[in-house]
């Protein structure tokens, strides 16, 4: 006689780590999507390739550039990694809800329902969705990507796009409240080019967010008014250093501070990268540490002239700030400035700089 099935509310701690069948109906499903199984890194200090066997829902980084395939040793707080998405292995994932079976519950009892996770050739099968749409990559699939980035979603409201991908999107990152704006391989087809990082977002939190969003709203604001005269030269340099130097401590931030003026660099022209040459100009006037100028010992030729068209603008610093400050938060953009950036702004625009 065949063994009777196992519905949803009868699974108990007996049948962890075994397979078992369970009845019920498959009231949801997503569509079919790549999931990463083996990840290939590459360290950004010494160039070597790091590869990672993704195993769950958590995504795994090198901990360190590993001397056992061929790299450096450092560990993953003295070094940045970049997953190389072309050379990792994917497979296709799919998640469904299985719901216990309507006939089996008993007055105004709500049905149990268990996620499941399948991969490979069990995707996209067919399955009886009874008077469910399936969707296509939705808001709650998002969702569930940054709480497996180990982010704690505490709210989905209405979509507010600020210009980084993830449409409002609030989440919690070390307990404190936060918005992560670009997520580029979940809305790449949308998310301009920016220097945020979803490493760096998840391993850095707060701080790492908020100083990546303001270098971008402010090179934002630089391209809507970049054909005006009347802006000083290298203005965005000038208001990101000044907004980073109130809000970073370089002796106990430097690594985060080293970690994403690499990855800046590392994407090249986009959105926020004159984040670099923020930092640039706070270590060769003295206002952070000599020790962060490894970051730099790669470029050629630094940009000295810099330093000095920007001489004029530190010459008044506190007064310039908050012209700057008060000038871009008038500046119309076709989406709203981030709200840490928005905050930033009106305190240097509102009061002397410290």
């Amino acid at each position: 006689m065949a063994k009777k099935l196992l519905i949803v509310k009868n699974l108990r701690a007996e049948h962890m780590g075994k397979f078992v069948a369970v009845e019920g109906l498959v009231r949801k499903a997503t569509e079919v999507r790549p999931k990463i199984r083996d990840a290939v890194f590459k360290c950004l200090r010494c160039g070597s390739i790091q590869k990672i066997h993704q195993e769950d829902l958590t995504f795994k980084e090198p901990l360190e550039c590993s001397k056992d395939q061929g790299g450096c040793g450092r560990a993953a707080s003295s070094t940045s990694f970049k997953l190389l998405n072309e050379e990792s292995f994917f497979i296709d994932t799919q998640k469904l809800e299985n719901q216990e079976p309507p006939e089996g519950l008993r007055g105004g009892a709500q049905p149990e329902r268990l996620t499941i996770y399948v991969d490979d050739d069990l995707t996209g099968r067919d399955a009886a969705i009874p008077s469910v749409e399936v969707p296509a990559y939705s808001r709650e699939d998002l969702v569930d990507d940054l709480r497996a980035l180990g982010l704690t979603v505490v709210s989905t409201e209405r979509p507010v796009d600020h210009g980084f991908g993830v449409e409002g999107v609030r989440v919690l990152v070390d307990d404190v409240p936060v918005f992560v704006y670009e997520f580029a391989d979940v809305t790449a087809a949308r998310a301009a080019a920016t220097i945020m990082d979803r490493a760096l977002a998840a391993r850095w939190g707060v701080p790492y967010v908020h100083a990546a969003a303001l270098a971008i709203d402010v090179d934002r604001i630089r391209a809507q008014v970049e054909d005006d005269p009347a802006w000083p030269f290298a203005w965005e340099v000038f208001l990101t250093a000044g907004a980073l130097a109130r809000s970073l401590d370089p002796t106990a931030q430097g690594d985060l501070i080293t970690e994403a003026c690499a990855t800046a660099m590392e994407a090249g022209p986009v959105l926020g990268s004159q984040l670099p040459f923020a930092v640039w100009v706070l270590l060769e006037r003295g206002r952070w540490p000599a020790a962060l100028a490894r970051i730099f010992r790669g470029w050629g030729r630094p940009p000295r002239e810099l330093l000095t068209r920007l001489a004029p603008l530190f010459a008044r610093e506190d007064e310039a700030l908050r012209e700057l400050a008060s000038t871009c938060l008038a500046v119309p953009l076709p989406q709203p400035l981030a709200p840490p950036t928005r905050e930033t702004l009106s305190a240097l625009a509102s009061a002397d700089a410290p």
